[in-house]
């Protein structure tokens, strides 16, 4: 099966054979995925509790995440305030201060993904998912999940994984003199975007099938 649509993939035509490779790896990635969920719910029952409990814990890895990027927001705005006090009040200019803010910034929006997804606060064109049945909505955040956000996430690890580590193999800092040291931590915040944006969808994956077989209420207890 595999070397059935390796074969369908390297004989579409008008596509270079890094694009022809890019598909595939893509596409098999998230048909085996799907297998392993359609595995899960149609042949291994037992696994229903299983998903209960890892969609709990990834939930509360992921609030845990959210209130450390709130303390985040709390620092940025205390270190831009005193960057600003600095340099407007005693003329005193740290070049490593205002990349901090710049870190910190960061760090909230790539960090607070998860957490972001976790409430369903994102951003979503809501014109008939408003007002349809909890069913029709889990039908369409399971496909999302598998269709949409996997082979996304995919995306991002793989270009961003070499990227980062040729950053740490090189001790990379940063450019401007006096800034701040170890830049790929900084760069690193991808990695930790696509890694907890990838647990939540398991958890919301895992929500979606224990609602459409109607077993969503045991999640709900603890």
């Amino acid at each position: 099966m595999r070397v059935g649509r390796e074969h369908f993939c390297l004989n579409v035509p008008n596509l270079t054979p890094h694009e022809k490779s890019f598909i595939f790896k893509v596409g098999t990635t998230t048909y085996e995925f799907t297998l392993f969920i359609i595995y899960i719910v149609y042949i291994y029952s037992p696994a229903m509790s299983v998903l209960v409990q890892i969609s709990k814990y990834i939930d509360r890895f992921n609030t845990f995440v959210g209130y450390l990027c709130a303390f985040f927001v709390s620092s940025m705005v205390i270190v831009v305030f005193t960057v600003v006090v600095l340099r407007y009040g005693f003329n005193i200019g740290f070049i490593w201060m205002q990349e901090v803010y710049v870190w910190l910034h960061s760090f909230i929006f790539m960090l607070g993904a998860g957490f972001t997804y976790l409430a369903n606060e994102h951003v979503r064109i809501d014109v008939f998912y408003r007002g349809a049945s909890k069913k029709y909505k889990s039908i369409v955040d399971l496909l999302g999940n598998i269709f949409l956000l996997l082979p996304f996430l995919y995306l991002i690890w793989s270009y961003s994984y070499p990227f980062v580590y040729r950053s740490f193999l090189m001790g990379e800092v940063s450019r401007e003199a006096g800034g701040m040291p170890a830049l790929f931590i900084l760069k690193s915040a991808i990695l930790w975007f696509c890694l907890v944006l990838f647990l939540q969808l398991i958890s919301n994956i895992s929500k979606s099938i224990l609602v459409l077989t109607d077993r969503h209420k045991s999640i709900n207890k603890s």
